[in-house]
């Protein structure tokens, strides 16, 4: 779909994208996921993440007190309809199994980034 393994200004694509999942390596270890950074205010977030996909939302559809594209969700998960797909990472968890994922979010401001 959007290929974002090279930086991108989010206002470039963001009218283009109501909302896509990143399918990521399905792994046991935490990895980086994603990095945003604001080179105005040197503000960021790296989001590290066991789950196997990411979802990405540029606020298109926000509404009321919060306007469309004032806001952006990175949020880890498994792959939208997994439970029809067999060859998606499984969201089935039989009695006794643990749903075990981890999510570590990264906030830090430099001016040198």
């Amino acid at each position: 779909m959007y290929d974002l393994r090279q930086p991108v200004t989010i206002k470039t694509i963001m009218h283009q994208i109501p909302t896509a999942n990143y399918c990521l390596a399905n792994s046991s270890n935490l990895m980086l996921a994603a990095i945003l950074k604001d080179p105005l205010s040197g503000r960021g977030m790296e989001v590290s993440t066991t789950a196997p996909g990411l979802q990405l939302y540029c606020g298109n559809y926000l509404a009321g007190k919060f306007m469309p594209f004032t806001g952006i969700c990175l949020e880890p998960q498994y792959y939208p309809d997994s439970p029809n797909h067999a060859e998606f990472p499984s969201t089935f968890l039989k009695i006794g199994q643990k749903y075990d994922e981890q999510t570590c979010y990264k906030f830090y401001h430099s001016d040198s980034n």
